[in-house]
């Protein structure tokens, strides 16, 4: 009898200690697991913060074999597989309690873009004038973009950031699809923030590469929204694409002048088809300044001008138009309203012309537009006392852009600024402070070369400062032609 009793308790203990094993605790039950992390910056990672979190990454969808996309869901260092296959973070609303401020500690912001803090990706102005920190959203397995309406002139008009998003064309850090600059680039795209994207001779590691990033940047436009992918490709002293990297070299705009129109139509028709081959549907050429100032640093001297006659300048610039056309590709006549007579580079600085331009320096832009071969106009940094009150760049005078380019030569369609960031620019002060002031001059797209660097977050700042300066109606006005503007050409673009 005891050595039954005895048996019956050995199997006691042992159920017990299994049960034990695999039970957990009362203390258990009820502590509460830990909740996800948001991911910094509105659900993404920047730079910086992605080796220390430990993030997920996975294929980008539309970036190619091998292109991988940070995931807003850190781990630590030390995961294990079960805890790496847990299902997406489900989507999250935004909650704000009425009449209070999301964000602890943060100043409203005032109606002058002066007063304005600096905002990341993952914060918006709200109608009250509060910054709302957007609760972040998990990234869908499958794609799953925001889909636009194709909005074009008089059809509707989308959210304010899809506006906003629509005039600005920048730069980015990196030369391949799993870069931190390139991916910042694709989400602004994805999400309707970002209407264009200029490569520079940084981003040009090799032919397969610059395809990839095309690509990837195609790829992440949202229906309705097609994205400006372009490069400065004029030929000779400057070409982003080059030989070294199995792009067939350009001759300038004055030897190819020298060779006659035959050659130009061959020319030209082989640029804007290998643009095209490359990925790119914008090219900012051709350069229309007169070229009979032998002292100018950065147009006689460097061959960018196809003669100083502007009936020459205007035959040979319809012929470049002419075959980018065809080949699916935008052009941007520059420097307006004339770079060729000025004795100084508005890359390093302060550029006076005042006392060596000529009316003669319009005659390529209006026989241009009374010909219908212009898609863009891009404004010069150079200043123009005649055109120019208080100092200001062509670029950001209201006289010159809407005064003198469309109230008289009778240009209706896109201008664009020369790059925001260059020397004569930062003169007058910050490039993003002085943004609204470049609106209000009559650009439709500002040009930054600039954009996804390191930790900074450009375009995150310009759609934060323009949206919160749109709650003026005046602004706001110009914003809605702009947009329309860019809207109304891109529909002229291949497929869309």
């Amino acid at each position: 009898m005891s050595r039954r009793i005895l048996q019956v308790g050995c199997a006691a203990i042992v159920l017990a200690a299994a049960v034990a094993a695999i039970a957990p605790t009362a203390a258990q039950k009820h502590v509460p697991l830990p909740p996800e992390q948001p991911a910094s910056r509105g659900g993404e990672f920047l730079a910086a913060e992605a080796p220390a979190a430990g993030i997920a990454m996975r294929p980008r969808i539309g970036a190619g074999p091998g292109a991988p996309e940070i995931i807003a869901s850190p781990r630590p260092a030390a995961t294990t597989a079960a805890a790496t296959a847990r299902p997406p973070l489900t989507p999250l609303p935004l909650k704000i309690a009425p009449g209070a401020d999301p964000t602890p500690g943060a100043a409203t912001p005032s109606a002058d873009d002066a007063d304005l803090p600096l905002l990341g990706e993952g914060e918006r102005p709200a109608g009250d004038g509060a910054l709302v920190t957007v609760v972040p959203r998990a990234k869908p397995e499958r794609p799953g973009r925001r889909r636009f309406p194709s909005y074009v002139a008089g059809e509707g008009d989308p959210p304010l950031e899809v506006m906003v998003g629509q005039m600005l064309m920048v730069g980015f850090q990196g030369d391949d699809v799993d870069q931190p600059g390139p991916q910042r680039i694709a989400r602004h795209i994805e999400a309707g923030r970002l209407g264009g994207v200029i490569f520079f001779r940084q981003n040009v590691k090799s032919e397969a590469a610059v395809k990839r990033l095309t690509h990837l940047f195609r790829a992440s436009a949202p229906p309705g929204l097609p994205v400006l992918i372009a490069v400065d490709q004029e030929g000779g002293h400057v070409q982003r694409l080059n030989t070294e990297v199995g792009f067939p070299d350009t001759p300038s705009a004055k030897r190819v002048a020298a060779r006659g129109e035959a050659a130009a139509k061959r020319i030209y028709t082989r640029l804007a088809r290998d643009l095209a081959e490359w990925g790119f549907n914008v090219n900012l050429a051709p350069v229309v300044d007169l070229g009979n100032q032998r002292d100018n640093p950065i147009i006689a001297k460097l061959g960018r001008a196809f003669s100083g006659d502007p009936a020459t300048i205007a035959s040979y610039a319809s012929l470049f138009v002419e075959a980018h056309r065809d080949a699916g590709v935008l052009t941007a006549l520059k420097h307006f309203p004339g770079h060729g007579s000025s004795r100084g580079d508005t890359h390093k600085g302060f550029v006076d012309v005042s006392y060596s331009w000529t009316e003669t320096e319009l005659t390529p832009y209006r026989d241009l537009v009374a010909e219908n071969m212009v898609d863009m106009v891009m404004v010069a940094h150079v200043h123009l006392a005649k055109y120019g009150p208080g100092g200001l760049p062509a670029s950001l005078s209201e006289p010159m852009i809407e005064g003198l380019l469309r109230g008289n030569i009778g240009f209706n369609g896109v201008v664009m600024s020369d790059d925001l960031e260059m020397g004569a620019i930062r003169k007058l002060g910050s490039p993003i402070r002085i943004a609204k002031q470049a609106i209000l001059a009559g650009n439709d797209i500002l040009v930054y070369a600039g954009g996804a660097a390191g930790r900074g977050d450009l375009v995150g700042e310009l759609q934060a400062r323009l949206q919160v300066a749109a709650r003026d109606p005046v602004f706001a006005a110009r914003i809605k032609d702009s947009y329309h503007r860019v809207m109304t050409m891109k529909a002229k673009l291949p497929g869309e």
